[in-house]
């Protein structure tokens, strides 16, 4: 759960002018399978094809799927 938390955290506090990136119904999407994470952060505005990516992956509905903190410094700071 931190990874997702860092990645709301990186998206809304850097990206996305502290607009959040999700809401309730939002969330409720995402775990439904029908929320667009990419999409959503692409049409925030110019983010770095590397960064929506990034962000997609540590929001990740299903946890397993999440990277670690090792793998996103990594991805982060190529």
């Amino acid at each position: 759960m931190d990874i997702f938390s860092l990645g709301c955290v990186i998206a809304e506090i850097l990206f996305m002018d502290a607009a959040p990136l999700f809401n309730l119904v939002k969330l409720n999407d995402l775990r439904k399978g029908s929320f667009d994470t990419k999409r959503a952060l692409e049409d925030s505005g110019q983010l770095d094809p590397i960064i929506v990516d990034l962000i997609s992956k540590m929001v990740e509905a299903d946890p397993k799927k999440r990277p670690t903190i090792d793998v996103c410094l990594r991805e982060w700071l190529q």
